[in-house]
């Protein structure tokens, strides 16, 4: 089968989420190619692609299943009904909760909510077939074959998160801040060594003395997680997410910070996490350092793969009768 992946530069998240979740697909036997931005199939300049792009290849790659992060079909005409297609939902994007875009739904359409609130959310935005599939990882990076010492990654604590741009503070004030609080509450009272990682922390005064680099998404990110003792995850509405997973099938150690707002709304899935820890102050962090093992975890891998996500997907569109 021939799997098409339209995905975006502009996000780093989405553009990794879709070639780990391509790599899934080939991984089964499955022919797969990207269009995004920066291919053969479009000239980069800094805008988005354009429809005739997305056409162009369509007509030329003619793909038996189009799979697209944060998107439909028809939030892009004129394309057509004809090739089936997925919309791999992974953020609250407003594109997505528009009625009458959503009204043309086909029967080869179909959507995948990472988290169960937005499968609720989305469905009463008139998406007419909305399952619940979470993030997945993968473990043909990320998995327990050691990589070379690297003193950048030889850290206690270590979080790999983006921050906003420099001029966004005040979006740079939530989630991201209360996870690394008690972080660096240890490393100023206890001499815990912790470390920041990814694009933005050397921006702040609070936190660009704990900056340490922005790794690349791949053998240096696999280091960082088998090297640092403990890696913070922060947690809003889904406990499977792509870091906690990339770590644990590496066989590292999350601390997974849960604020109390989403206490009671944790994603019902968390098969195969059991090695995760939660913390909420310095004390929590300190009781998971303290105890912290480095261990593998082939559940994960077993359970949480894109192999396996790739697989579901087909599943799921062989019972719609297509592709």
């Amino acid at each position: 089968m021939r799997i098409g992946g339209w995905t975006t530069v502009q996000s780093m998240c989405v553009q990794y989420q879709m070639r780990d979740l391509l790599a899934g697909f080939a991984a089964l036997g499955h022919e797969v190619e990207v269009v995004h931005e920066n291919t053969k199939w479009a000239d980069y300049d800094g805008d988005a692609m354009t429809v005739e792009q997305i056409m162009n290849f369509m007509d030329q790659y003619k793909p038996d299943l189009m799979v697209q992060m944060n998107g439909n079909r028809f939030h892009h005409p004129p394309l057509g009904p004809d090739v089936s297609w997925v919309n791999v939902a992974i953020d609250r994007m407003p594109w997505l909760f528009d009625p009458k875009a959503n009204a043309q739904w086909g029967p080869k359409d179909l959507t995948l909510a990472a988290f169960t609130a937005l499968k609720d959310e989305l469905e009463a935005a008139g998406q007419q077939d909305v399952r619940y599939m979470p993030i997945g990882y993968n473990a043909a990076l990320f998995n327990e074959t050691p990589e070379p010492k690297d003193e950048r990654f030889q850290v206690d604590v270590a979080f790999l998160c983006n921050l906003p741009p420099f001029e966004n503070r005040l979006n740079r004030l939530g989630l991201r801040w209360d996870t690394v609080a008690p972080a660096l509450w240890l490393a100023h009272h206890k001499g815990v060594k912790v470390g920041l990682y990814g694009a933005g922390w050397d921006q702040w005064q609070e936190t660009r003395d704990y900056y340490v680099c922005n790794p690349t998404n791949g053998p240096e990110t696999h280091a960082l997680y088998q090297q640092a003792k403990v890696h913070l995850h922060c947690n809003e509405d889904m406990m499977i997410h792509m870091r906690p997973l990339e770590c644990l099938g590496s066989g590292g150690a999350v601390a997974c910070y849960v604020p109390r707002m989403f206490f009671n709304r944790q994603d019902s899935n968390c098969e195969g996490l059991g090695a995760m820890r939660f913390y909420k102050s310095p004390a929590g962090l300190q009781y998971i350092l303290e105890r912290a093992v480095h261990a593998p975890h082939p559940e994960v891998a077993r359970l949480h793969s894109t192999a396996i996500r790739a697989q579901a997907i087909i599943d799921i569109m062989n019972t719609k009768g297509s592709p």
